[in-house]
């Protein structure tokens, strides 16, 4: 900045997800100094860290945990994980609430706080797309810091925020990738992108996304669009490519196209289409 001044930073820790990202099937949560110091001493690389704040379900932590972020510095902020609740004698869940209390804090303290901010977000889940994209939108510059695994294509690819990888500031997470175990038949996939390919020359991202239902083994709520989305990219079934909008030309738009070296794409190819 101007005249030597550091940065002001605001960070915001999803210190719920991190936490579960590193404790895996372990007894015991990580302790907050283990997450809590290393993000810090990464981040004050960036300015000064004058708002800090940790979200949890706090109710599901060991007792003693919020006093512990406390005293390094963070405000803890309590949002719910999962509840469940019956409603005509039919049991129901509920959502986690964090990125949303998250995303809000985000928005009202950038349009509150009347001084120039810096805004980092360190998750261990991928559903914050929407705030980043609205802060970017308004030229407020955005770091996102999450585990290499979970970042959301939307996020990355979308909004062309350049991410930080929690791995190589906290290590590793133990607990299983999201949709680790999940076995995909990629077949009606391809067959609805070639279709889409060969009648429209390319395929936006988004309108591919919103495509995206049971009949190609996807659920219907836009967090399984982008789940689904997101592993047809690391499964390297799509690749992304950025290419000029013919309405937008300030607003470049990102298209799928299928990837037609990926083996299980050859296959379904030669097998289901008879196509060499």
């Amino acid at each position: 900045m101007e005249g030597g001044q550091r940065e002001r930073v605001a960070l915001f820790l999803d210190y719920g997800s991190v936490s579960a990202a590193l404790k895996g099937n372990d007894q015991n949560h990580p302790r907050p100094g283990e997450i809590i110091r290393p993000v810090v001493e990464e981040f004050a690389k960036l300015g000064d860290l004058v708002h800090r704040y940790a979200y949890a379900d706090w109710s599901r932590m060991p007792h003693d945990m919020v006093h512990q972020v406390e005293a390094l510095g963070f405000t803890p902020v309590f949002a719910l994980t999962r509840a469940r609740y019956r409603k005509n004698g039919v049991e129901s869940g509920v959502r986690k609430a964090v990125p949303l209390a998250l995303a809000l804090d985000a928005l009202e303290l950038a349009l509150t706080d009347g001084t120039p901010l810096k805004f980092v977000f360190v998750t261990g889940d991928r559903e914050y797309y929407e705030v980043v994209e609205r802060l970017r939108r308004n030229d407020v510059p955005v770091v996102l810091a999450a585990f290499e695994r979970s970042l959301s294509v939307d996020v990355v690819e979308i909004s062309g925020v350049e991410p930080v990888f929690l791995d190589n500031i906290l290590g590793p997470p133990k607990s299983p990738a999201p949709g680790q175990e999940k076995r995909i038949d990629w077949a009606p996939f391809i067959k609805l992108l070639l279709s889409l390919e060969l009648r429209y020359g390319y395929v936006g991202y988004r309108g591919l996304k919103d495509k995206l239902d049971a009949s190609v083994g996807c659920g219907n709520s836009e967090y399984e669009r982008r789940r689904f989305m997101d592993m047809a990219t690391q499964q390297e079934i799509i690749t992304l490519e950025k290419m000029t909008n013919p309405k937008n030309p300030e607003f470049p738009l990102t298209v799928c196209r299928l990837n037609r070296k990926n083996p299980v794409v050859q296959n379904i190819l030669r097998s289901s289409l008879k196509i060499g």
